[in-house]
């Protein structure tokens, strides 16, 4: 998905673990806005529902991979 010389894909458990890694480093940020204005949370909101569905997106990439396993690479 980033190009040819993108690692592939191999499995759902790939990308679930792809998308753990990558909400842990936002995660402590949304909490410290929201900690520090309350009022944050319509944006942070908004940013928790693109997270989650950029794992939809990495966790269907994982199953795609696993049911043809071709030449899915990653996605960026």
């Amino acid at each position: 998905m980033d190009g040819p010389n993108s690692p592939k894909v191999k499995s759902v458990g790939e990308m679930i673990g792809r998308f753990v890694s990558e909400l842990t480093t936002v995660f402590p940020g949304w909490k410290s806005r929201l900690r520090a204005d309350p009022g944050h949370w319509p944006e942070i909101e908004q940013e928790v529902h693109a997270a989650f569905r950029r794992g939809t997106d990495l966790v269907g990439v994982g199953f795609m991979a696993e049911l043809n396993p071709g030449d899915i690479r990653q996605p960026a």
